[in-house]
Formats: structure tokens, C-alpha cells, sequence
């Protein structure tokens, strides 16, 4: 028994072919021709076309298959395709996780972890590499197909797989199974020949999806019949895009047209997608490298740092032991005390506290003398105060009173509503009154002389009342 040659295979499928369009509604005798190559490294085994009633051209083509090329309709796994999906989807993956983490603010420490950042990124991607792979790998989107993808590549009314009997070892084949699927799945035919060169019909052409259609493009084949100018004309219709495309497409053919794999599809959308996830964790990584860094510090050696800082403002008097500092402003806040300080406990009775405000408080040598505020409003000319600190209580404002009189500068202390109605603290200043912002200047920089022997700086204040 002489095996089935591709020849043997076009020939017959042409008959066959010829019979089966023979009593469509046409207008034209069917055109026949075999073994055309494409612009792109398209070639078709056969080829058919005749005017339909309406003019237009009704294009036929197939793929016919030996024994010896059965390579040509067995379905290969796109292993490069399956990597590059795989990868976009844990870069996505990843880039969630990451924009996730920026706002519920895991990622504070980042910056000081840098490189264990880096490494962590890294084992996500290849984590999420893993769980996707094993989630798409069995997708129907790998199994390719050289005679499908080919025919994916150009327009076509009809297209045809043709194959011997001998290509596969049977209907339970699962390359016989995968190829009816894919011919299903994209409306083609398929024919198959056994040892006798009869055709057998397993599914006849439904393409019903215009979009599919158009989607496709019109590729010139090289033919003796008027099917070249059709395809010229319909050229000329296109954009200037679509015209460039085909020019480069039009170029000397230099493909490899023993690579079954040359109809492979592009991973140039998968690299736009890693490349945009990319972009995005850098900026989140940009946002996050911008905060302030979180300062950890012993509670020792802050301690120490107040209790130094606070002898140099009010001399050694154990105010420490008063003020409590709160922490950093970090989220969540204590709601029942100030952010900052809080007052002591032990501080002086409200119903005293609440007789000192809306008065001056005025050190003497007798000690702490208050005046009522309404003694200061008529001051003349002298409209100018230099502000030395405020306070929110008056056992401090009285102790910092006492430590600049015993440094030489002579303060005194007030409510601040007292002249500035919207200030709910108290106000050192001293205790002269001046005309003008020269003159208060001038006793801003004897101040600052007084003081700096001690250590002290402070920032000082003019204020017009």
C-alpha cells in the first residue's frame, strides 16, 4: 500500500473542493491554484476563488498534511509565551501587594531595610511566578498549532485543514482532539483522506463573527489570476498604518519556513505590563523614601537629653519631674492627654489658676505681683513686646521668670489674652514696652548676649499690641 503524499492530498481536496462550491450562488467559474507563498512566510497548499453574485471576490483556502508533516497539526506548549504571562501576572500580583502595603503603611520600615526589601521583592515575584504558572499552564491559550496560527495570520471566507488518516493514531488521539477544538473554536473546516484518496467531511466552515473577520489581514499571494488586484485594491483602502505594515510585511520573504514556531504571538504586551508595574512600585518606593524615617531612640538617653535641656532653660530645679513628654506624633493618638505635654497633676488649685488669668504677673523683689490687664491697656506709645516663650501653665512661666531674672534679664510674664485675644497661653516677655521695632531689637541683642553664656537660645519675638 503506497503511503499518502501531500501532492495526492492537494489534489484530491482541490476536487473535492471544487464539487463542494460548485452550486454556490457565484457569478464566475472557480479559479484554482496550490503551493502560494504570502508576504510574512504564509503559504497555502491550496487555493480557490470566484466572484460571488454581489462581485466580490469568495476566497478558499487549505492546509493539506502528510504523514511526514504531521508536525504541522500537532499542538505544541508555548513555553516562552506561558513564561512572559506568567511573570506579567506576578509582577501584578506583586504591584498590588506593594501599592496595598503603602497605604496600610507596612511599609515604614523599607527604607531602613533596603536590601532585605529587594530580597523580599524577589521571592514574592518568584512565589507568584510558581502559583501562576500552575494556574495557567493548562489553558487552551499554549497549545499551538502551526496549520491554525498560519491561518490566523490572513483574511479568508473559508478555510480548510486537510490530512491523511495516518496523521493521528485515532479519534482519541489527544492531537486529533486539540486540533477539532481549535478548528471549532475559530470556524474552520476539516477534511480527511484515507488510503483510497476519499474525502471525508468531519465539519464544514462556520465562521460567523464579523469581527473576527476584519480582524484579520488581506495577505497577497503570488498568482497568475486577478485575486493580486483585489488584494492591491483593498490595500490602497487602508490607512496609512496598515499600507507602512504591509510594506515591511511586503519585503523579500526571509522566513524560515521549515519553523513551525514562526507564527508564535508577541510578549510585547506582557513586557508593557511588567515595565507599567515597575513603574508603579517605583513610585510607591519614591513616595515611601520621602517620609521622615522613624527615629528610635533609648528612653535613657532621651531622658538625659531633656533633663540637660531643661536645665539650661530653667536651672536645675527638677522640673522634670513635672512635665511628662509624650512621644512622636505617630498615629494612633492618645486621646485624653496633649500630644506633647501633659500637665502635672499636681499643679496649682484651678480656682487660683483660674484668678491669675486675665492678669499680668509682675516679679518683684517681693515676689510675684498680679495686675489686672486693664492696667497695661493705656501704655502710649510704647506698642511694641518682645516675646520671649509661652507657657500653658503658670507654675512654669513663674519658675522660668525667676531663672532669666537670675541670669540678668528682666521678664515678666502674662495672659495672652490679654492683648491678643485669640493666644490661650501665657506669654514671657520682657518687661519693657518699646515705641518702635528699633529699639526692641536692639534689646532682643542685649538679651541674647545675657543668655548665651548660658547656653540658651531662643527664638525671640517682636509683637505689636
Amino acid at each position: 500500500m503506497n503511503q499518502i503524499t501531500e501532492e495526492n492530498i492537494k489534489k484530491s481536496v482541490l476536487k473535492f473542493l471544487r464539487g463542494y462550491y460548485k452550486n454556490w450562488p457565484r457569478s464566475s467559474d472557480i479559479e484554482i491554484s496550490s503551493d502560494l507563498r504570502g508576504a510574512g512566510g504564509i503559504v497555502a497548499d491550496g487555493f480557490l476563488v470566484f466572484k460571488e453574485e454581489s462581485g466580490r471576490n469568495f476566497i478558499i483556502t487549505f492546509e493539506a498534511t502528510d504523514y511526514h508533516h504531521r508536525d504541522e497539526l500537532r499542538f505544541k506548549i508555548l513555553k516562552s509565551l506561558l513564561f512572559w504571562d506568567t511573570l506579567a501576572m506576578a509582577y501584578v500580583s506583586v504591584a498590588l501587594l506593594f501599592i496595598l502595603a503603602h497605604v496600610q503603611k507596612w511599609l515604614a520600615l523599607l527604607p531602613h531595610y533596603f536590601w532585605w526589601g529587594v530580597v523580599l521583592l524577589q521571592v514574592l515575584i518568584a512565589g507568584f511566578g510558581v502559583i501562576w504558572y500552575q494556574i495557567l499552564r493548562h489553558l487552551p491559550r499554549y497549545r499551538y498549532i502551526y496549520a491554525i496560527e498560519q491561518f490566523n495570520q490572513y483574511f479568508a471566507d473559508d478555510q480548510w485543514v486537510a490530512y491523511a488518516h495516518d496523521v493521528f493514531s485515532g479519534y482519541e488521539d489527544p492531537n486529533y482532539k486539540e486540533l477539532r477544538r481549535q478548528c471549532i473554536h475559530n470556524g474552520f473546516g476539516m477534511l480527511e483522506l484515507d488510503d483510497e484518496l476519499r474525502v471525508k467531511l468531519h465539519m464544514a466552515p462556520s465562521i460567523d463573527d464579523p469581527e473576527f473577520q476584519l480582524k484579520r489581514r488581506v495577505v497577497q499571494f503570488f498568482t497568475k489570476n486577478d485575486f493580486t488586484q483585489f488584494v492591491q485594491k483593498n490595500i490602497q483602502n487602508r490607512d496609512w498604518w496598515t499600507q507602512f505594515v504591509g510594506w515591511l510585511n511586503n519585503l523579500p520573504l526571509r522566513q524560515n519556513l521549515s519553523n513551525l514556531l514562526r507564527f508564535e504571538r508577541p510578549v510585547y504586551k506582557q513586557i508593557g505590563v511588567i515595565l507599567a508595574c515597575v513603574g508603579a512600585m517605583t513610585l510607591v518606593l519614591a513616595r515611601e523614601f520621602k517620609k521622615i524615617p522613624i527615629r528610635y531612640v533609648d528612653e535613657t538617653t532621651y531622658e538625659q537629653e531633656m533633663v540637660t535641656y531643661m536645665n539650661k532653660l530653667y536651672g536645675n530645679e527638677n522640673l522634670i519631674q513635672d512635665i511628662l513628654l509624650d512621644s512622636a506624633d505617630i498615629k494612633p493618638y492618645l486621646k485624653n492627654i496633649y500630644p506633647y505635654i501633659q500637665r502635672p497633676s499636681v499643679s496649682l488649685d484651678p480656682a487660683v489658676a483660674k484668678n491669675l488669668r486675665e492678669r499680668i504677673i509682675v516679679y518683684t523683689s517681693d515676689g510675684f505681683v498680679h495686675y489686672p490687664c486693664q492696667r497695661f491697656h493705656s501704655v502710649g506709645d510704647q506698642r511694641y513686646l518682645v516675646k520671649m516663650g509661652v507657657f500653658y501653665d503658670a507654675d512654669l512661666l513663674k519658675r522660668a521668670i525667676q531663672r532669666f531674672r537670675k541670669l540678668g534679664v528682666p521678664v515678666n510674664g502674662m495672659w495672652g489674652p490679654c492683648f491678643f485675644p485669640k493666644n490661650k497661653h501665657y506669654i514671657l516677655f520682657l518687661e519693657d514696652l518699646y515705641p518702635n521695632r528699633e529699639e526692641a531689637l536692639q534689646a532682643i541683642t542685649e538679651t541674647k548676649a545675657k543668655l548665651s553664656p548660658a547656653g540658651i537660645k531662643l527664638d525671640i519675638l517682636i509683637e505689636k499690641i
